[in-house]
């Protein structure tokens, strides 16, 4: 129904935003790990997802899509709801929750609050060889090609698309525009380098 909202921030919680798009001021529900990276008066798309149940509605957001897939992949496991779901994901992020689903590692899933081993070998059982990891990093154009140029400057693809993507998280409240993907590409090259 809804694939994504761009609007204005109004409100942040550890698990909530509030949207403004026009007239109308969305309740989203999110993993901390979405919800730290917006900021106040900030123009931001969340990507959403609508969960329809009996006593009312709630909205969820996403930071990336690659987010909104994994969480509707932990909900196809029997016994996880969306709440769950994104408790799993505010205590891990994509990368290392598919590390750990892959790898077979329930102590980092049964680190979550309410995700005993049980749970945690469930899910492994149910998720494991589902991700097509080389479609399971999620770029925007920008960034896609800055790993680009980093993969013609001779460093694996799949390292320089992750480099970008945690560096575009944590310089992103800093810096904008072309400031933004120079130094980017500068960190990554040191990254990459070391």
């Amino acid at each position: 129904m809804f694939n994504s909202l761009t609007g204005t921030v109004s409100y942040i919680s550890n698990d909530c935003v509030h949207l403004r798009t026009d007239s109308i001021e969305w309740d989203i529900h999110l993993p901390a790990t979405a919800a730290a990276l917006y900021k106040k008066e900030q123009v931001a798309t969340i990507y959403t997802w609508l969960h329809h149940f009996d006593a009312g509605m709630t909205l969820y957001g996403f930071y990336s899509v690659k987010q909104r897939d994994l969480f509707l992949s932990l909900i196809k496991v029997n016994g996880i709801g969306p709440k769950q779901a994104t408790r799993i994901l505010s205590v891990n992020n994509e990368d290392r929750l598919i590390d750990a689903i892959e790898s077979g590692d329930p102590a980092a899933l049964s680190s979550v609050p309410g995700i005993g081993a049980k749970t945690a070998a469930k899910i492994i059982l149910a998720l494991k060889g589902k991700f097509d990891m080389d479609t399971a990093v999620d770029l925007q154009a920008s960034q896609r090609e800055l790993a680009a140029a980093l993969a013609d400057m001779g460093f694996n693809r799949k390292e320089a698309e992750s480099v970008v993507i945690r560096l575009s998280r944590e310089l992103d409240k800093q810096l904008t525009g072309d400031a933004l993907e120079k130094e980017i590409f500068r960190r990554a090259i040191i990254d990459l380098s070391c």
